[in-house]
């Protein structure tokens, strides 16, 4: 016999398909809640108590809710009875009163309105993103449309954020870049940029990961410049200085920071995923070039992102060895892939492929 709480549960569990129904315009009522119904010849107890449960959650009874349908039957044990028969909900407003949803529902059908009256060909996208659109108020909605409509007037502008004439806070689209992203990736593709780094890359604005700091770890190879330089791919292009035995590449800042002296060396810091920048450096593609980074997921795909750029990068303490030296230090990690598997392993050797799987 079902309980009021798995009856609650049954209808939670039919909300966001009928939310996406209703955003793709489609017409999802009645949404039917099934249930095992009772034996027509079943217990007369058990069967009065399904009725009183059933009629105390009833539309009929509280005003919204489930509509239930009594069906009249005759039994060969019991004669003429009423029992319990479909159950079902005819509105959104019945369903979303019923599990405590209204106020978010009411939400995120308001936002995805007001996306998809500017953009009708978001609407899909509406459908994909409950969550996002149950978020903030109709303003910052109306703000991330115009957002959007600025990007595919004046697509990949090449300024910093905050350069940006949109009449809003400073840090509005570093905080709302996802769901504009997402949105022109659906209206106006040909505004993004792919390859891409980071949210700035993706919509050809500045960032200061295109600033690339690195340390001359041997004097001699540049004794006018700064032993230590924090500029544009351009500048360093520019610098005359002596091109190094080698270059290292290390993920940490701290690692950067204290690497001792070394004979003929530049180091850089890659800067995670926007590592692939530093292959704009001309002189990185004459010289034996080593990434060192994590051993880890990230670690593998920056890796591999950079070597897809400099094929002949060759990875430094992300080994067996190392991990075998450092085990008090190893820690299992629960993280998303975020490059294609295919595209990690094959630019990975087959030592690296076999510690990354």
């Amino acid at each position: 016999m079902i309980t009021i709480q798995e009856l609650k549960t049954k209808a939670a569990s039919r909300y966001e398909s009928t939310l996406k129904k209703l955003l793709l315009g489609e017409d999802p009522f009645p949404v039917a809640i099934p249930y095992k119904r009772p034996r027509r010849g079943g217990d007369p107890a058990e069967m009065l108590r399904l009725k009183q449960i059933l009629r105390s959650q009833a539309k009929e009874t509280v005003g919204f809710g489930p509509m239930v349908k009594f069906e009249e039957a005759n039994t060969r044990r019991y004669g003429a009875a009423t029992i319990p028969g479909a159950v079902s909900f005819e509105t959104l407003e019945d369903l979303t009163r019923y599990i405590g949803k209204k106020a978010e529902a009411d939400r995120i059908l308001e936002h995805a309105k007001i996306v998809a009256r500017e953009f009708p060909t978001a609407r899909p996208w509406t459908a994909t993103r409950l969550q996002r659109l149950s978020k903030d108020d109709p303003t910052t909605w109306l703000a991330i449309t115009r957002v959007v409509s600025h990007f595919i007037q004046h697509p990949r502008p090449w300024v910093y954020p905050r350069e940006l004439s949109l009449g809003l806070h400073t840090k509005f689209l570093e905080q709302n870049h996802g769901p504009i992203i997402e949105i022109l990736a659906q209206v106006a593709l040909e505004t993004l940029n792919e390859p891409y780094t980071n949210w700035q890359d993706r919509l050809g604005l500045r960032s200061s990961s295109e600033l690339v700091e690195g340390r001359f770890l041997d004097p001699a190879l540049a004794p006018h410049l700064p032993q230590h330089m924090l500029a544009p791919v351009k500048e360093w292009n520019r610098c005359a200085f002596t091109a190094p035995t080698w270059v290292l590449i290390t993920e940490n800042r701290t690692s950067l920071l204290t690497l001792p002296a070394l004979p003929g060396c530049v180091a850089l810091l890659g800067k995670g995923y926007a590592v692939t920048r530093l292959a704009q450096i001309e002189k990185l593609h004459a010289t034996q070039t080593y990434y060192w980074g994590d051993i880890d997921q990230h670690g593998f795909e920056i890796l591999a992102s950079i070597r897809s750029h400099l094929p002949k990068v060759r990875s430094c303490l992300m080994d067996e060895e190392t991990l075998t030296r450092c085990h008090n230090l190893v820690q299992i990690e629960n993280v998303d892939a975020t490059l294609p598997p295919d595209f990690v392993a094959a630019n990975l050797t087959s030592a690296e492929k076999a510690l990354w799987e």
